[in-house]
């Protein structure tokens, strides 16, 4: 299940996104696997940039995936009740219509998945940043105080431009 792989990766992109950026004013929390990397301000500018464009993108996402639950006739609480009871490998009472409403979700949003993915690694692209070095200044922007109070400086500076 190579797909559900990278569909996951992202998924987990997306709220390591999230973190990255809402975490960054208020963390107090140091993770046991410190990053110690040089950040250019040029970085941090364009890790901004990527960030807000990937954030847009998720909200894009959430939007579609909402909608796909709509339009197969299940509500967003049962999708995602359904959802965590399976990813946590518990035994969730369903009916087989459930079950079968369930798969054909699960199915579209893969096929979103996929083009979430191309458009997230097309965005790194256009800015030549690798996905790894983009996780990595978002784990140093949780740890480092310092790099917190530049991002937070020049994306500030940033934001009339916006």
């Amino acid at each position: 299940m190579k797909l559900k792989n990278v569909l996951s990766l992202f998924v987990v992109s997306f709220l390591f996104i999230n973190a990255a950026i809402s975490q960054v004013p208020q963390t107090q929390q140091q993770s046991q696997q410190n990053i110690d990397i040089e950040v250019s301000d040029e970085e941090l500018k364009t890790f901004i940039k990527v960030s807000g464009e990937l954030q847009g993108i998720q909200m894009e996402m959430r939007q579609k995936m909402g909608q796909i639950v709509k339009d197969n006739g299940m509500e967003m609480q049962r999708f995602q009740e359904i959802a965590r009871g399976k990813q946590q490998g518990q035994k969730v009472e369903t009916t087989k219509e459930e079950e079968k409403t369930y798969a054909a979700i699960q199915k579209e949003i893969q096929k979103e998945g996929n083009k979430v993915n191309k458009k997230m690694q097309k965005i790194l692209d256009d800015y030549s940043m690798e996905q790894k070095r983009f996780q990595n200044i978002g784990k140093a922007l949780r740890q480092d105080k310092e790099l917190q109070n530049r991002f937070q400086k020049i994306q500030q500076q940033q934001q009339p431009q916006q």
